[in-house]
C-alpha cells in the first residue's frame, strides 16, 4: 500500500470530524445505544496498542465500517489497519504538541461531550408516555368551572388561599351555590362573572397538567379538592363532556366594545356592526374588503379577516358555538362576546391533528420547567441515578442539622448566619459512591435573600432547590460513566477528540505555517516566476 493510499484513508477519517464540526452527530444515538446493550455484557477486547494506548474492538469496527461508507470499493482489512495505525500515531503526535491541554481545546471538547450525552441521559420513553397520554384525551373536550386564588411569593398568603378554598368546598358540598361563590371569591375575573365557567378544557389548549387531569377526572357537577398549579390554587367543578368537533378555519369582522362600556357607545357599536352585516349579507364577495376597511381586529383585518385555525375551546363559548353551527361558506348574524361584536364567515372544518403533528408541541409543554410533568421527570431521573450511584446524606451531619432548623424556624435571616458560615461551606450534604457529591457551598447561590417563615413551605422550597443541585451533579457522574458503558457514545466522543487534535495539528504545522512563511513563498515565486507570466 503506497503513501498516497494511506494519506487518502487518513483524509477520509478526518472528513468524519469536519462533518461533526458543522453538525453534531447524535441523531440516532439512542437507537444505536439500544442496539449495543447486549454487547455491553461481553468484554470489549483490545485489537491493537498504538503509542501505549489500547484501541478496543468497538472503536476499530465503528471507524472501519464508517470508512467503508466513503469508499466506492471495499478496502481490505489489513490495508485499513495500517491506515488506522498511522492515524492514531498522528493523534499521538498532536497530543505530544500539547494541543489537548489548551483551554480552547478543553472547552470545545467538554461542550461536545455534554451535548453528545444528552440523548443518553434523557428518559425519552417516559416523556413520550406523557405525550401519548395527553393525545389520548384529544377526542373528548370537557367543560370546567373553577374558583381561583392567585399564588403569591408570600407563603402565609398562599396558606390562607388554600384554607379559604377548603372552606368554600365545605359550603358547596352542603348546598352552597358554586357560581355565586365564584363571583364573590374567584380572582380569575374573566371566569368569575360567568360563575366560574372557564369553557372547554382540551389537550391542545395546554392548561397546567394538574388542572387538565382534574378536569378530565371530575364527573359533571363533582367538586374537586384544592388543585395547585404554577399560577394558583383552584377549586374545580366538573362539567359537560362532548366529542371534539375538530378544527375550524374562519374569518370575522369585529367591532370592539367591552361589556362595561357606556350605553351610548354600546348602541353605536351595535349600529355599526348591523350596518356592516347588511352590506356583506347583500354581497358576500365584499366580506374581505369590509374586514380590511372596518374590522377592529387589526391582526386579522390585514388578511381580510382570516383567523388562525382554531379548535372549539380556543374561542370564547359564544364565538365557538356560532362558528361551529354555520355551514361552509355561510356568514353569521352579529354575535356578542365579552370583547365586542363579530360577524363570522366559516370556511371549513378540518380533522384533528395526528399524534405525529402534535408530539413536538406536547413534548415542548411537558419539558417546560414550569410544568408539573417536568418535575416528575426530574424526580424519576434523580431517584434512578441516586440508586445507581448509592446517594446518601454525608456523615458531616449538615443535612440533618439544616432539616432540623427549618422544621422549627423555616428559612429566616438567622438561617444564613447559621448554615452558610466559612466553616460550613466545605462540609458535605450528600455522598455518591462514598465520595462527597454536594457541599454546602454548592447550594448557597440558590438561597440568596430567600425567606420563608411557613415551615412546610420552607421545607418544600429547600428540598426543591437542593434536589436541583443533586440532579445536576448526578447527571455529570452519569455523563462521565457513559464513556465506559456506552460504546456508541465513546466512539463518537473519541472520533471528535482525535479529529479535533488532527485538525489543530494540521493547522499549526501546515496551513498556518505555509500562509505565514512569506520568505518561503517569495523564494518559490522567484523560482517559478516564468510560470505566472
Amino acid at each position: 500500500m503506497d503513501a498516497m493510499s494511506i494519506d487518502k484513508g487518513i483524509r477520509i477519517l478526518n472528513i468524519h470530524y469536519i462533518k461533526m464540526k458543522k453538525k453534531f452527530l447524535w441523531i440516532g444515538c439512542l437507537s444505536a445505544a439500544m442496539a449495543t446493550t447486549l454487547a455491553l455484557q461481553a468484554k470489549d477486547p483490545v485489537v491493537m496498542t498504538v503509542n501505549g494506548e489500547d484501541v478496543p474492538l468497538s472503536e476499530f469496527e465503528y471507524l472501519y465500517f464508517k470508512n467503508r461508507q466513503q469508499q466506492s470499493t471495499l478496502q481490505p482489512l489489513d490495508e485499513y489497519a495500517e491506515i488506522f495505525k498511522i492515524y492514531k500515531l498522528k493523534v499521538a503526535d498532536a497530543k505530544a504538541m500539547g494541543i489537548d491541554t489548551t483551554a480552547a481545546f478543553r472547552n470545545e471538547f467538554e461542550q461536545y461531550r455534554t451535548e453528545l450525552a444528552q440523548p443518553f441521559l434523557t428518559d425519552s420513553a417516559y416523556i413520550k408516555q406523557f405525550a401519548r397520554e395527553q393525545y389520548d384525551r384529544i377526542g373528548t373536550e370537557v367543560e370546567a368551572s373553577h374558583i381561583m386564588r392567585m399564588k403569591t411569593p408570600n407563603p402565609a398568603a398562599n396558606r390562607k388561599s388554600i384554607e379559604l378554598l377548603d372552606s368554600l368546598r365545605g359550603v358547596i358540598l352542603n348546598g352552597g351555590d358554586f357560581a355565586e361563590l365564584a363571583k364573590t371569591y374567584s380572582q380569575d375575573k374573566g371566569s368569575a362573572k360567568r360563575g366560574g365557567l372557564i369553557g372547554v378544557v382540551s389537550p391542545t389548549r395546554f392548561f397546567p397538567y394538574a388542572f387538565e387531569m382534574t378536569a378530565y377526572k371530575l364527573a359533571p357537577g363533582e367538586i374537586s379538592e384544592v388543585v395547585e398549579t404554577p399560577v394558583g390554587y383552584h377549586l374545580m367543578k366538573g362539567g359537560e363532556r362532548k366529542p371534539n368537533p375538530g378544527r375550524m378555519s374562519a374569518s370575522h369582522i369585529m367591532k370592539m366594545i367591552p361589556m362595561n362600556a357606556p350605553e351610548e357607545k354600546q348602541l353605536q357599536a351595535k349600529h355599526e356592526i348591523d350596518s356592516l352585516y347588511n352590506i356583506v349579507k347583500a354581497d358576500t364577495t365584499r366580506f374581505e374588503e369590509i374586514a380590511v376597511r372596518f374590522s377592529d381586529d387589526k391582526a386579522s383585518a390585514r388578511k381580510g379577516g382570516v383567523l388562525p385555525v382554531f379548535s372549539y375551546g380556543d374561542m370564547v363559548p359564544e364565538f365557538a358555538h356560532a362558528a361551529y353551527a354555520l355551514s361552509d361558506g355561510e356568514i353569521s348574524e352579529p354575535i356578542r362576546t365579552d370583547y365586542g361584536w363579530h360577524i363570522i364567515k366559516r370556511f371549513r372544518k378540518m380533522p384533528l391533528e395526528t399524534y405525529e403533528e402534535l408530539e413536538p408541541k406536547f413534548i415542548s409543554a411537558i419539558t417546560n420547567p414550569g410544568d408539573l410533568r417536568a418535575k416528575m421527570i426530574n424526580d424519576r431521573q434523580r431517584n434512578a441515578l441516586a440508586a445507581e450511584f448509592n446517594l446518601k446524606p454525608s456523615k458531616s451531619g449538615m443535612l440533618e442539622e439544616i432539616d432540623s432548623y427549618i422544621s422549627t424556624n423555616g428559612i429566616d435571616s438567622l438561617f444564613y448566619d447559621k448554615v452558610f458560615t466559612t466553616d460550613n461551606l466545605g462540609k458535605g450534604l450528600y455522598d455518591a459512591n462514598g465520595a462527597t457529591l454536594v457541599e454546602v457551598k454548592d447550594i448557597e447561590p440558590l438561597f440568596s435573600k430567600l425567606q420563608v417563615n411557613d415551615v412546610e413551605f420552607a421545607k418544600d422550597e429547600f428540598e426543591a432547590r437542593t434536589n436541583s443541585v443533586v440532579l445536576k451533579k448526578l447527571l455529570k457522574l452519569k455523563e462521565i460513566a457513559l464513556e465506559k458503558t456506552e460504546p456508541e457514545y465513546r466512539n463518537l466522543l473519541h472520533e471528535f477528540r482525535d479529529g479535533s487534535l488532527l485538525y489543530e495539528a494540521g493547522r499549526q504545522k501546515v496551513w498556518d505555517k505555509a500562509a505565514l512563511d512569506t520568505a518561503g513563498l517569495r523564494k518559490y515565486f522567484e523560482a517559478h516566476r516564468g510560470e505566472y507570466t
